[in-house]
């Protein structure tokens, strides 16, 4: 648990000093949707950050695979989209 919260914090900062690298913003998508996994955070907050970060990442990168992993993941358990998460 510990691990998850500061991989989080630290692909935040990753984030900050680099808004433009995209798989540095996919890899914080996948840390919140292992935080609502956990229960560290509200599911809904976490999955809604997720995909918005995942967005993020294929507006850079489309075809980027863990940006659409991330966002297929928060998709199924967070919206229960299971045709978007299939999409991705």
């Amino acid at each position: 648990r510990d691990g998850i919260a500061l991989a989080n914090t630290r692909f935040a900062a990753l984030v900050a000093q680099e808004p433009q690298f995209a798989p540095g913003i996919a890899r914080l998508a996948v840390s919140y949707n292992l935080l609502a996994q956990f229960d560290l955070m509200p599911a809904g907050q976490a999955y809604a950050r997720a995909v918005t970060l995942a967005e993020r990442a294929l507006d850079l990168e489309p075809r980027l695979p863990l940006a659409l992993a991330a966002r297929g993941f928060a998709r199924f358990y967070g919206a229960r989209d299971i045709a978007g998460a299939m999409a991705d």
